[in-house]
């Protein structure tokens, strides 16, 4: 008697699919282009960005969030050997800029009304970089951030 082993294979397929529910409010909002940067005196960022409408009538613009981050740098440390002796290189670098996030930490933010594209940043300090960005926002949500500007202060 002969015995025959037979093998049932289960195959499982998974699909994932992300989707916003067809009533949904978001996206209703487009984010701000910033226009101008400029630096005035004393100190100070002074930022320009474009106006933004939302696309629901009942849930109107009602200002914009102007968000302001110090740039921290990464500090690597590399060793070398030259002529038989270890010597240190401290490098410190910026992050790069990440146009779909925001930078870690708390940033500083200035709330201004809807009939206002601009705003000023006064606590600058030199030789530190900043990150700005803006966003619109209504009663129901916080629009998209705008694309990154960085600005630093040095002195010639």
């Amino acid at each position: 008697m002969s015995l025959t082993m037979k093998t049932v294979y289960l195959l499982v397929l998974v699909s994932l699919c992300q989707a916003l529910p067809l009533d949904s409010k978001a996206g209703l909002l487009s984010a701000p282009h910033l226009l101008r940067v400029n630096i005035i005196d004393p100190p100070a960022i002074e930022m320009t960005w474009n106006k933004i409408e939302s696309a629901d009538a009942k849930d109107p613009v009602i200002g914009y969030k102007v968000k302001v981050w110090e740039v921290q740098n990464t500090t690597n440390t590399l060793f070398v050997v030259v002529d038989g002796n270890v010597e240190e290189l401290v490098k410190a670098e910026e992050p790069a800029i990440d146009l779909l996030s925001e930078l870690g930490g708390s940033p500083d933010e200035i709330q201004v009304p809807a009939d206002v594209t601009t705003a000023v940043y006064r606590k600058v300090k030199m030789d530190i970089t900043y990150e700005v960005r803006v966003q619109a926002y209504t009663k129901l949500e916080n629009g998209p951030l705008s694309d990154p500007v960085r600005v630093k202060l040095s002195k010639p």
